[in-house]
């Protein structure tokens, strides 16, 4: 689980949503699963997409490697960057930051390399 977690609303439909910060735990393990739970279909479509062209091609190029592996390989990669996706995305979609878990909101903007949006 990461280790801070930042608090979301969206401006429009009053819509709450959390979204961790740092590796995504949950990724490395269950791939695809984590944007679909947290509706973010784009980026489900986009990692399914990835793990069958990667499965298609490591099988092809290295035929010992176990396909049952690829998604675990994908999992290790989006780890590393899918809660940061995700943040950009409720950020994009007009979420604001109403306040962070294990963190401060300055910090996790530096973490990031993103400017958050505060709710007034």
């Amino acid at each position: 689980m990461a280790k801070e977690t930042l608090h979301f609303k969206s401006k429009h439909t009053d819509q709450m949503k959390k979204a961790p910060v740092g590796y995504s735990w949950t990724t490395l393990f269950f791939t695809i699963f984590v944007p679909l739970l947290r509706g973010d279909w784009k980026w489900a479509i986009i990692m399914f997409l990835i793990v069958i062209v990667f499965g298609a091609f490591v099988t092809t190029v290295a035929p010992t490697v176990p396909p049952q592996s690829i998604p675990l390989w994908t999992g290790i990669i989006f780890g590393f960057i899918y809660n940061k996706i995700y943040v950009q995305g409720l950020v994009s979609k007009g979420y604001e930051v109403t306040s962070a878990e294990n963190g401060e909101i300055d910090e996790i903007e530096k973490k990031l390399s993103v400017t958050l949006p505060l709710s007034k």
